[in-house]
Parts: structure tokens; sequence; C-alpha cells
């Protein structure tokens, strides 16, 4: 990791004036992964937060189309526009999106498929 000032637009320069970021890059250069006071969000390559009101306690790069982001010890995926994808269900193990477009998720116990439109379905238990 990096330290990076990034340039931000007026309106934002106010908040985040010398501001020392840590970053890497996911899948694509769309999003960089910044830290501020110990938390994680995105910004994009307009230098536009993509989740203002929700910052994460980790963050992961961008695979398939979202990111797995993590608030206490839930997990959930957050898009490009910065919506939770299962904003009232969060998990507590997720696996990145394959490219048939479904994650494995666990509550508890139980194993579920989550698709990219926020539904899931629990996976039969065979033991």
């Amino acid at each position: 990791l990096k330290n990076l000032k990034r340039n931000f637009p007026d309106e934002l320069d106010q908040i985040f004036d010398n501001v020392n970021w840590s970053y890497c890059f996911g899948e694509r250069d769309d999003y960089v992964i910044v830290k501020l006071n110990g938390k994680y969000n995105y910004v994009d390559v307009y230098n536009n937060i993509i989740s203002e009101k929700l910052w994460f306690d980790k963050a992961e790069p961008f695979y398939n189309g979202y990111a797995t982001v993590c608030v206490g010890d839930k997990y959930n995926f957050i898009d490009g526009y910065g919506k939770i994808l299962s904003p009232n269900k969060w998990f507590d193990f997720v696996e990145p999106f394959n490219g048939n477009g479904f994650a494995e998720v666990t509550i508890g116990d139980r194993e579920y498929i989550l698709t990219k439109n926020g539904k899931f379905k629990e996976l039969p238990d065979y033991n």
C-alpha cells in the first residue's frame, strides 16, 4: 500500500484536505479503496466516494461487479453505485461472485447461494 493525496472537488476538499489515503486497485482501475480514521470506502475515477453514508471495517477490491465489505463482523456486497446488495441480510462469511453471477454466503451454520439481484437460496445439507 502507498500513501496518496487525492484532489477532490471543492466541496469535498474542505472535508478531505491533506488526507493521506491508503489505496489498492481491484480487478479494474475504476475504484480505489481508501482508508480514513480506520474505516474504508471506495473512490471512483471522478473522485466520488461511492458510499458516503456508510464506511466499512473491511473492503475488498471489486470482482465481477461487486466488492465484499464488512461492518463489524458481518459481510455484504456493494456495487459501483454504493448500493448494498442485501441491506436487510448481512452474512457471517462470503465468497466473491463467480463468473456466473452467484456468490456463496453463510448465515450461522447454513450456506446459501446469493444472486446479483439480492435473492438467495439455501444449499442442501449433504451431511
